[in-house]
């Protein structure tokens, strides 16, 4: 029997039940009736995708070639054959492009309104998360699994607890960890907005993790933050991410705390019976920034895979690691409790894990920024 599904030429709103990629819905519930045109749009039998790779495209004129001789607004192409030579060869043709893989091709056409068959292998990692999260944009699911395998390829993935790539466009997409979706699920308080770059915050907003780093880190002298920001914020840019102990006013117990931008400055602080605290010139808010800590006598800020500053010990830690979870936009402290400190900003990736090397921050760089272009929000 041929493999085969339905599209649809769709300008509206997604059709539940359906995927959609540009102006092309694709069938996926077998409850939807389709002969009945399904979501008030008219559906069309696909190729047999046995073949050879099918490319739907769309014809907005109306005057796509059929034989019932009404007007038409999805028409196919489909490789000789079903190699990724072939599906190679079609798209360079058809686009004058110069790909050399099948994913490249995958990129491009959805990038550009096409739907097409061939199927990247999707890492197990980057499934469970697509499946958890409900994403079923082609483009996102490329661009995670992607993520997922460039940062396994660095050798960073593990050192990982928890990655927000905030993809989605919902306040449930954008909660899930993409490391372990069962764990550390963000619950977002006020004002947020999600939409397709990322999440953006306002002065009563935060979210909480869950995440411990008296039970998240491997040690006092090993970890790191990062995160993305779309933002090139001034003057009130307050708490990125913060998690303290009951007297962080008094700078005597345990505090992490990111500013990325407050008064043309990136500021960060750690306190583990002592206060410590870091101002560097920032004149852009926008990029990833890391800050990382591997031994007890340096911290690492980085923007952009480049350092920023290096704050130079010994540090002497009387305290411990905050127990608090750690949350984004506001204070958390386990006396006074939560707290929204948060300034209006768009968040398009946040993690915290071990800490990395000056070449492992490149890296990380490297994976996120390719990321989020695949995602159209790059800064």
């Amino acid at each position: 029997m041929p493999t085969t599904r339905l599209f649809a030429y769709n300008t509206g709103s997604p059709i539940s039940g359906t995927t959609q990629v540009g102006s092309i819905a694709i069938s996926e519930s077998t409850l939807l009736n389709y002969s009945q045109n399904a979501g008030g749009v008219r559906w069309w039998n696909g190729p047999d995708e046995d073949l050879g790779y099918v490319i739907t495209h769309t014809t907005p004129s109306g005057t796509q070639p059929n034989r019932d001789g009404v007007a038409a607004y999805i028409g196919f192409w489909r490789s000789s054959s079903k190699t990724e030579n072939s599906l190679i060869s079609l798209t360079n043709s058809l686009f004058r492009q110069n790909f050399t893989s099948g994913s490249d091709c995958k990129t491009y056409l959805n990038n550009n309104g096409y739907w097409v068959s061939w199927q990247v292998s999707i890492d197990p990692d980057a499934q469970a998360f697509i499946t958890a999260a409900s994403i079923t944009n082609p483009t996102q699911q490329t661009a995670v699994n992607q993520l997922v395998l460039d940062l396994k390829s660095y050798g960073i993935w593990e050192k990982y607890s928890v990655i927000y790539p905030f993809v989605g466009g919902s306040s449930a997409t954008c909660s899930y960890n993409l490391k372990n979706p069962s764990s550390y699920q963000i619950t977002f308080y006020g004002g947020w907005t999600w939409d397709s770059n990322g999440i953006k915050s306002n002065v009563n907003s935060y979210g909480e993790t869950g995440f411990s780093p008296l039970s998240g880190f491997i040690s006092d002298t090993n970890y790191q933050y990062s995160i993305y920001s779309k933002t090139n914020g001034d003057s009130n840019d307050f708490f990125t991410l913060d998690v303290t102990g009951c007297d962080e006013y008094a700078y005597t117990t345990s505090v992490h705390n990111l500013y990325i931008r407050t008064s043309s400055q990136l500021q960060f602080y750690d306190v583990y019976g002592g206060y410590f605290s870091r101002f560097y010139s920032s004149t852009n808010g926008a990029g990833l920034f890391t800050i990382s800590r591997t031994n007890s006598t340096s911290y690492i800020a980085y923007r952009n895979g480049v350092e920023m500053t290096t704050v130079i010990g010994p540090f002497t830690n009387t305290g411990s690691r905050p127990v608090s979870p750690v949350v984004i936009t506001g204070i958390n402290s386990p006396c006074e409790g939560i707290s929204a400190l948060g300034t209006i900003k768009n968040y398009a990736f946040w993690a915290m894990g071990n800490g990395l090397t000056s070449i492992e921050s490149s890296n990380l760089y490297t994976a996120v920024q390719a990321f989020q272009t695949t995602l159209g929000r790059q800064v």
